[in-house]
C-alpha cells in the first residue's frame, strides 16, 4: 500500500440529526504493513455538531459511544444501522442469503429478541391476573355465602325475637289472669 509502512485514512459524513442539526462524523483508519499481512486499527472516532446557536460541539470516541450516537442520530437502531444504511459492499446481498441467516439479520433489524421479551412479560402478567382473578371470584363467592348465611339467621333470629315476644305477651296475659284465680284459690285452701 504506498510503499509506506502506515497509511492512513479519513471517512468524514456529514448530515442533518432529527432536530436538524449539522452533525459530522469522522473515523480515522490506519493501516500498517506486517511481514506478511496489513493491520487495520481503527483511531479515535470524532463527533462535531452545529448546534442551531451558531456553537460547534466536538466529542470524542473516548467519552461516548459513537454508533451508539450515530444509531440516535439517525434515529435508527444499531442493527438497522449495520446492516442497512453501512452495510459493506459484500455483504450487500443479505437479503438473498438463506434463510436462517436472513432471520437472524432481520430479528436483529427489528428487535424481535426484545418484542418476544415484551410479550413474555405480557403473557406472564396476563396469566398472574387471570390467577388474582379466579382466586378473587372464589373469595368472592365465598364471601357471598357468608353474607347470605348471615341474612338468612339474622331472619331466623327477628322471627324467633317475635314469637318470644308474642310468647311473652301471651305469659303476661296469662298471669294477670292466673293471679285473680291464685288469690281465690287461697282463700279457698
Amino acid at each position: 500500500m504506498a510503499r509506506q509502512p502506515e497509511t492512513r485514512g479519513q471517512i468524514k459524513l456529514l448530515m442533518a440529526d432529527r432536530k436538524g442539526e449539522e452533525v459530522v462524523i469522522t473515523r480515522t483508519l490506519q493501516t500498517t504493513q506486517k511481514a506478511k499481512n496489513l493491520q487495520l486499527k481503527t483511531l479515535d472516532p470524532v463527533i462535531h455538531r452545529k448546534k442551531s446557536s451558531g456553537e460547534v460541539v466536538q466529542v470524542g470516541g473516548r467519552c461516548i459511544d459513537v454508533n451508539l450516537e450515530m444509531s440516535h442520530v439517525f434515529g435508527v437502531s444499531k442493527a438497522v444501522l449495520s446492516n442497512v444504511i453501512f452495510c459493506h459492499q459484500e455483504d450487500s446481498n443479505w437479503p438473498m442469503d438463506e434463510g436462517k441467516k436472513l432471520k437472524e439479520k432481520f430479528d436483529s433489524i427489528f428487535d424481535a429478541t426484545k418484542l418476544n421479551k415484551c410479550l413474555e412479560h405480557i403473557r406472564d402478567l396476563r396469566k398472574a391476573v387471570n390467577t388474582e382473578i379466579s382466586t378473587d371470584e372464589k373469595l368472592l363467592k365465598s364471601q357471598q355465602e357468608i353474607k347470605d348465611e348471615t341474612v338468612s339467621k339474622k331472619k331466623d333470629l327477628q322471627e324467633a325475637e317475635s314469637r318470644l315476644a308474642v310468647t311473652q305477651d301471651k305469659i303476661d296475659n296469662l298471669s294477670d289472669k292466673l293471679s285473680p284465680l291464685l288469690e281465690k284459690l287461697d282463700e279457698i285452701v
